[in-house]
């Protein structure tokens, strides 16, 4: 049969509680703060992560209200870059047109004072011409009649407003 020896069971007992008590003291219980202050850390980075999530959905979300705001002051700006070129275009074209009026009105004047120029050239040819047949008409009553004399071509020279 087996036999037990109390002081050995009852020594071994002793060290082994007392090698509990040292390795409770000197490594179970720093061990154990260590497994606290890292599930702490843990539980930490876990809410900061939250709160940088948070806060980037946050930021994310005021970025694109902001580019919304962007865009539809783009839009705004674009047209009224749009207006103000139609303006511009409208304004160049109205003055071109007037200017092409007041270019015709010119040449149409231009054309009227050529026109006088030569109906007057045209009267003072035909009156030119008038005398003249007058002048032969005239001479050939003269050679026939004596008692027609060169003052009555004289005078039909000047109502024809012929200059001798």
């Amino acid at each position: 049969m087996i036999d037990f020896d109390l002081k050995l069971i009852l020594a071994s007992a002793i060290t082994f509680l007392v090698a509990l008590a040292i390795l409770w003291r000197l490594a179970y219980k720093p061990l154990l703060g260590m497994m606290r202050d890292r599930a702490a850390r843990i539980a930490s980075d876990m809410d900061a992560a939250e709160a940088a999530r948070r806060e980037a959905k946050a930021i994310e979300k005021r970025l694109e209200e902001e580019m919304a705001g962007i865009r539809a002051r783009a839009d705004e700006v674009l047209g009224a870059a749009a207006r103000d070129g139609e303006k511009m275009r409208q304004a160049i074209l109205d003055e071109a047109r007037a200017q092409s009026a007041a270019a015709l009105k010119r040449a149409q004047e231009m054309v009227e004072i050529e026109k006088e120029k030569a109906r007057d050239e045209l009267r003072g040819e035909v009156a030119e011409l008038s005398y003249l047949m007058a002048e032969r008409i005239l001479g050939q009553a003269v050679e026939r009649d004596p008692g027609i004399d060169g003052r009555l071509a004289e005078q039909a020279a000047r109502e024809a407003g012929v200059k001798r």
